[in-house]
């Protein structure tokens, strides 16, 4: 006999669900996972002798009838009815989602019970993966994928805290946030349906901030080397890298110090020189510089000839010429004389129109 004080439903399954009771009828949405065994239970009492009927919507399962069991196809080998009016389905399937009836006689044929339930068969979700980009002003655009999954819900969680508005924009996919500037930390994704939960690897999500475009400074050193500094105003972890005349500069052509920012190009390398400075964030090049001493050395040198040049008309030249002008008369030393002062002011003039 079925005991009436007794018609709660209960699920033997993988989740716990919510029931809702009309009149005759029992209806609870029900989950099962894909490939597993779902249970359809009524918490009920009956007697070994009645029969046990089960539909999904109009097409018969199978019966319980005498403590035999007979199965229509395709839930013959994969399913189970027991005197309880439990009925068990192993291996599940995508199409076993659907309308699912019981109905249960008497031995007079008197039906005594009727339920009813929908079932839905999900696939249990997968490991998510969380993939990050930083953004040009500092923040972290999270996306978070599964490969495998129905009707999958995802949450945030940030060291181990659920994520919220102070410290991520949201948007209508909860799969996209985008982590505020300055905000890090371990972060976790976590995905979710009827069926399963699981939740991704944590990720650190600190982003740096962009590096500026670099700046080149050159110096000619006393051999004909160059020492190269780049500098960059902005930007967090930047690594640098150089090129000459577009190909990356190597031993070859110039010495390297543990800081990559300076190098020194060696003796008669010359061409078009060009610093890359990177982070996470962006890449950024600076102006090429023309790497070649060699015009700055011949200037010095050509500064030292007239020089010379100079110091020769302007001191032993007169001097000489004064010498000269005394075994000449009187008359010829005064012409001698202004002459030189003459012939002196021309070269002045000369020397300072080559300088």
């Amino acid at each position: 006999m079925i005991n009436l004080n007794k018609f709660i439903p209960y699920w033997l399954f993988l989740f716990s669900l919510n029931a809702y009771v009309t009149a005759e009828n029992i209806r609870v949405p029900v989950y099962g996972a894909l490939g597993h065994s779902v249970h359809l239970h009524f918490d009920m009492t009956l007697n070994s002798s009645v029969e046990v009927q089960w539909k999904q919507g109009l097409n018969r399962i199978g019966v319980f009838k005498n403590n035999r069991m007979v199965f229509n196809n395709p839930y013959m080998n994969r399913a189970e009815i027991f005197a309880i009016a439990t009925l068990r389905l192993d291996r599940t399937q995508k199409n076993d989602s659907g309308d699912y009836s019981v109905d249960v006689f008497t031995t007079d044929g008197t039906n005594i019970f009727k339920g009813s339930m929908q079932v839905y068969i999900h696939e249990a979700v997968s490991q998510p993966v969380v993939h990050s980009t930083c953004l040009s002003h500092g923040e972290v655009l999270l996306v978070c994928t599964v490969d495998k999954g129905d009707n999958v819900s995802f949450n945030w969680s940030l060291d181990g805290v659920p994520l919220n508005t102070s410290l991520a924009y949201f948007s209508d996919e909860e799969y996209v946030v985008i982590l505020k500037k300055h905000v890090s930390g371990n972060l976790v994704c976590i995905a979710t349906n009827q069926v399963s939960t699981n939740q991704s690897d944590s990720v650190i999500s600190n982003c740096s901030e962009p590096v500026s475009k670099p700046v080149v400074h050159s110096s000619c050193l006393s051999h004909g080397e160059v020492l190269l500094v780049c500098t960059v105003d902005k930007g967090d972890n930047a690594s640098f890298n150089w090129s000459l005349d577009g190909v990356p500069l190597n031993t070859s052509l110039a010495y390297f110090s543990d800081k990559e920012h300076i190098v020194i190009l060696k003796k008669n390398v010359t061409g078009d020189l060009v610093c890359i400075a990177k982070n996470q964030i962006n890449e950024e090049k600076s102006d090429s510089v023309k790497s070649n001493c060699s015009g700055e050395d011949k200037a010095i040198q050509v500064r030292l000839v007239y020089g010379f040049l100079a110091f020769v008309i302007l001191t032993i030249f007169p001097i000489t010429l004064h010498c000269n002008s005394w075994k000449s008369n009187s008359k010829g030393k005064q012409r001698t004389y202004l002459e030189m002062k003459m012939r002196k002011k021309e070269n002045e003039r000369f020397i300072e129109e080559q300088i």
